[in-house]
């Protein structure tokens, strides 16, 4: 077996599809219901119960996700779901390695990418568009060039991902 690849027996494919299917739409269905009070992390809160639909397992998993990447964590969910869909087809994932290679660099382009422009965020101000990835790595890039440099080098990534 290759990495993320499904196996020779159609069954175990269909319920590892089945057990990634749950988890993609878990992980969206906690970033969409994602509220900056629900108990977190990073936010102590008395005995209310979470806003969030996944319960407290979605707010400390949303949370976590979103200050980690940002707007680029809804990216996480539909990666998983296209996972899940190969898997239900029981069709090999040819070059798995540069693929995963590929959805990394993806999503350190797109946090780079919002973090570029450090003004914005969202729910209120609570969580950088860029997370906390995107943010170290503007500045990083702002500090040793310019934005326009930051610019064509996160384009760069971004193309070759």
């Amino acid at each position: 077996m290759k990495l993320l690849g499904p196996t020779r027996y159609t069954r175990l494919n269909e319920a590892g599809a089945l057990v990634l299917l749950f988890i993609s739409v878990s992980l969206m269905l906690s970033l969409i219901s994602y509220h900056p009070g629900d108990p977190s992390f990073n936010t102590a809160t008395g005995a209310q119960r979470p806003l969030n639909l996944i319960g407290y397992a979605g707010s400390y998993i949303s949370d976590l996700i979103l200050q980690i990447f940002g707007l680029a964590a809804y990216a996480l969910p539909v990666m998983t779901l296209v996972l899940a869909w190969r898997w239900l087809q029981s069709r090999e994932i040819e070059s798995s390695v540069i693929k995963v290679c590929g959805a990394g660099l993806l999503l350190f382009s797109v946090c780079t990418a919002f973090a570029l422009f450090p003004d914005a965020h969202m729910f209120s101000g609570h969580i950088a568009v860029g997370g906390v990835i995107g943010l170290l790595t503007a500045d990083y890039l702002l500090h040793i060039g310019n934005f326009t440099g930051a610019v064509l080098f996160t384009a760069t990534c971004f193309l070759v991902s």
